[in-house]
């Protein structure tokens, strides 16, 4: 059963924080993990922080849970108000209004501009055949090949246990 609601993410060092709604705790706070831990977060002031200050300076807390899922944007805004999260002296969220992206579409005209942006990357038949060397008779390279051997650190371990937490390891064998 998935569990919704308001978290937040608490930079212990600073004591700066960022306010979130989400649907699904396990499954939001997964993704701001990764994100976080491959530098793609799209809030670049958390981005910047969590590279600054690392991984074990943030903690992650569920501040309300909200059963009512048609009601969880109204309850996220009330929480950025009341925290003043997308102050930049006090917390990271970029936006000061609650908003889902999910189902945004974007308009004719930015479909348009972004089809127009990429036509105009000109690819020289110098670049092309330059990648087409570089990349001729190469094999994909076997990550798990060149990891075999390699020990882990305790904290790499551990960090690996705490973000496969509640995940359940499905075989493909069969019986």
């Amino acid at each position: 059963m998935k569990i919704g609601g308001i978290y937040m993410i608490l930079n212990l060092i600073n004591g700066m924080y960022y306010f979130g709604g989400t649907v699904s705790f396990k499954h939001r706070f997964a993704t701001h993990l990764s994100l976080l831990n491959k530098d793609k977060h799209p809030c670049m002031y958390l981005q910047h922080a969590w590279n600054k200050y690392g991984g074990d300076a943030f903690q992650f807390t569920i501040v309300e849970v909200i059963k009512d899922k048609n009601k969880l944007t109204e309850i996220e805004q009330l929480w950025l108000d009341a925290s003043n999260c997308y102050d930049p002296e006090k917390g990271y969220n970029n936006r000061c209004i609650a908003e889902r992206n999910i189902g945004l579409n974007h308009s004719e005209e930015t479909k348009r501009k972004i089809s127009e942006a990429h036509k105009k990357i000109i690819k020289s038949p110098e670049w092309q055949a330059n990648i087409t060397k570089a990349l001729t008779g190469q094999k994909r390279p076997d990550i798990s090949a060149r990891q075999k051997g390699k020990k882990l650190s305790e904290k790499t371990k551990l960090k690996m246990a705490i973000s496969r937490k509640g995940y359940m390891m499905v075989s493909n064998a069969k019986p």
